[in-house]
Formats: C-alpha cells, structure tokens, sequence
C-alpha cells in the first residue's frame, strides 16, 4: 500500500499537480495503467484540524511577545495586524481556476474562527520571481503600506509553509523583517516591532494531525479525490488532462 502525500497543505496546479504529473508519467511510460501496488492520494488539506489549531497556538504565543502596554499585558488586540503570508503564483494559473487562492483563505479563516476574530488580518503574497503579473497584494508592499499608515505592531504568518525554509528563514526573517524597514521612511520615535509566527515544523498538535489525516484517509476508502480528478476549468494543458485520464482509470481498476 502506498499513499502519495502531498505536504503542501493547500493544493496547488504548479507544487502538488505538477508531483502528481510525474506519478502519473512514469507509468504511462511504463505502459502501466495500474501499479502493482494499491495507491492513493491525500492531495491537499488546508481545514485539517491539527493544521489549524497547531497555527493557532503558534500565534497566540508570538502575540504574547508583543511590547507591553500597560505593564501588565501585551500589545492591545487592535494594535497588532496579522499578515498571513502565503507562497503566490502567476496570475494565469489564477485565472484558469487554481483552486490554492481558496483553499489558502479557507486554512485563513479556519485560524482566525479559533482566534476569535480578535484581530485584523490580510491575506498577502511572497516569492513573486519573473516579469509577469502574480497574485497580490505582496507581502512587502503590505507591510510598508501599514506601517504608514501607523501600524507599529505586525505579525507575520507564513500560512502556505508547514517547515522552515528559506522563504520563512531569509526571505521573511532577513528581508522583511530587518531590511525592508531601511527602506521606508516613518515616525521612528513610535517603536516598530515586526515578528514572524514560526512553522509547525514538529509541533505536536500538527504531528498528531498528521498522524489522523493519515488515519482517516486509510478509513475512508476514498484512493482519489473528486478535487484532484477535476480539472481547472479553463485549463488546456494536455499534460494535466493526461494526468486526470489515468487516476479515472486507477480509480476504477482498484475499486
């Protein structure tokens, strides 16, 4: 038995459709529609409660390291801004109907239902590379905008991420956290304070949600998502098609 987990927690056409494509590849190069073992996929899971509580209790202690106000508690709730950062992708892939936009913002709004809704938030985008236009706001230009607008207290949240890497490492913590400051001009007598929630890396909440996910996927006796066998809507990529063509025909030789 074998399962192909996807670890990007919300799916998306360019990380997980792409590994999915490889898969499905080799064996049609092999001339085999079927493997010789029983395989299944957990493609994405952007609501899986471990997931969202794991995130939850990495905030609400990187909140805690807030500057105090009053001597007694931290930063007021209204004066910290939670920025959930997640990986962007080219508008194309957007507007051929990648589901990653939604299932990023319902992993958001998962978070923030635990969180009460205490706190104003933004969904925001990194690692834009290449001339062509991508998913935004971007992340940087976020941050400038509420710091002059008077934000002194900002928490980044690397949402799309479940480990450290150097998109959490140097590009948040280096770039955004320390020198992107140099570059914007503000009332420096108001003290700023940028932090970054961490990763769930090896949380136990998010390794016992992973050991469910797993649990519960082997239960359900479902090899293939009706997700992962439907297509973007406007897509054309013969590649993608070929792909869905051969989990149509895995899903029925293995029932």
């Amino acid at each position: 038995r074998v399962i192909a987990f996807s670890q990007y927690a919300q799916y998306c056409c360019n990380t997980t459709g792409s590994s999915i494509n490889q898969i499905a590849k080799y064996f049609q190069q092999q001339k085999q529609q079927k493997p010789s073992f029983h395989l299944s996929f957990i493609d994405r899971w952007p609501t899986q409660p471990g997931l969202i509580q794991t995130f939850t209790e990495l905030i609400r202690n990187e909140i805690k390291q807030f500057p105090v106000n009053s001597g007694s508690v931290a930063a007021a709730d209204d004066e910290i801004i939670l920025l959930f950062t997640a990986h962007s992708l080219p508008l194309n892939s957007v507007n051929i109907g990648d589901t990653y936009p939604m299932e990023v913002s319902a992993t958001v709004m998962e978070v923030m239902k635990l969180l009460e809704f205490r706190y104003p938030f933004r969904l925001v985008w990194q690692s834009k590379v290449g001339p062509v236009p991508w998913q935004a706001p971007a992340t940087d230009d976020v941050i400038k905008g509420y710091i002059r607008k008077g934000y002194r207290n900002i928490l980044l949240i690397p949402i799309s991420f479940i480990n450290e890497h150097i998109e959490t490492l140097h590009e948040l913590d280096i770039e955004y956290c320390k020198e992107l400051i140099g570059e914007i001009d503000f009332d420096k007598r108001i003290p700023l304070t940028i932090r970054r929630c961490p990763t769930p890396n090896d949380h136990p909440l998010f390794i016992d949600g992973i050991v469910r996910l797993i649990d519960e996927h082997l239960d359900s006796g479902i090899d293939i998502s009706p997700q992962l066998l439907t297509k973007c809507p406007l897509c054309e990529n013969k590649v993608c098609h070929n792909t869905r063509v051969w989990l149509q025909e895995l899903q029925r030789k293995q029932c």
